[in-house]
């Protein structure tokens, strides 16, 4: 059951896939925490508007990661921001390296089999790359400013305390955030989607990572985990094996390929 002090907002992106992202909003003594405030100028509007209709004073604003549909509204948002320190680097270093960046990331692609033409088109089509002057206007806003997120830390909240947890694959410096058995956990688990897992830098090994992240959300025993998209995961353990053995089959399926073709590219 969701507790009275968090409230979800089902805020829409410019995504057709997804659709919308799930706005938490911590409110506590007229002041409210924003985690994943959305996509752009359009989704911060929506979540002031929200928090004027509730009498509530936005303080700060947490993005469990980095991609375009959680992080790019808090540019518009006067808040401080608080992301993961490596989620945090990871944007910084594509906004002052642009377009370096995205020709890093067509060569990368490129490299492990994607025909060159479509490589060449990926940052011109990607929801993310072709948005990037959001993102630079979110370093601009908050570079010194940022509230970097370490794993085993607790981040204050509107009076609120939660406990940070690191845990890497979807992107490099995803952070959840737990609150005894409640966990707000971005696009680590999603109920009736996997999520994307994409490598971005060689050699790395995010696939890896995620599933570590996901053995060990399971240790902890969540009661109710709040994802980034679609409704809560009132089944934690059982969709947390879900995922973990869709990949493992996945990897296998794959490995078995391989040992056919004696070499391939993805």
């Amino acid at each position: 059951m969701v507790p009275a002090w968090l409230i979800r907002l089902e805020n829409p992106i410019p995504i057709p896939a997804l659709r919308s992202v799930n706005t938490y909003v911590i409110a506590g003594g007229g002041c409210a925490a924003v985690v994943d405030p959305g996509m752009g100028e359009a989704s911060a509007r929506r979540v002031e508007g929200e928090l004027r209709a509730r009498g509530l004073e936005l303080e700060l604003v947490v993005a469990t990661h980095f991609h375009v549909d959680h992080s790019t509204a808090a540019a518009w948002l006067n808040a401080r921001l608080a992301m993961g320190r490596r989620d945090w680097e990871r944007v910084t270093l594509m906004v002052d390296t642009w377009p370096e960046a995205a020709e890093r990331m067509s060569e990368l692609f490129e490299a492990h089999g994607m025909p060159r033409e479509e490589a060449s088109q990926v940052a011109s089509r990607h929801p993310a790359l072709s948005r990037v002057a959001w993102f630079e206007r979110l370093v601009d806003a908050h570079r010194r400013d940022v509230l970097l997120l370490d794993d085993g830390s607790a981040l204050d909240a509107c009076g609120r305390r939660l406990a940070v947890i690191h845990v890497p694959g979807h992107t490099p410096g995803h952070v959840a955030l737990a609150a005894g058995g409640l966990v707000l956990v971005g696009d680590l688990v999603l109920e009736g989607i996997t999520p994307n897992v994409p490598a971005l830098e060689w050699p790395s090994d995010p696939l890896a990572d995620y599933l570590s992240s996901l053995r060990r959300l399971l240790e902890l025993r969540p009661g109710l985990l709040l994802p980034g998209h679609r409704g809560p995961v009132t089944r934690p353990a059982e969709r947390i094996r879900q995922l973990i053995a869709h990949h493992e089959r996945r990897l296998r399926e794959a490995e078995s390929i391989v040992r056919e073709l004696g070499e391939a590219t993805a």
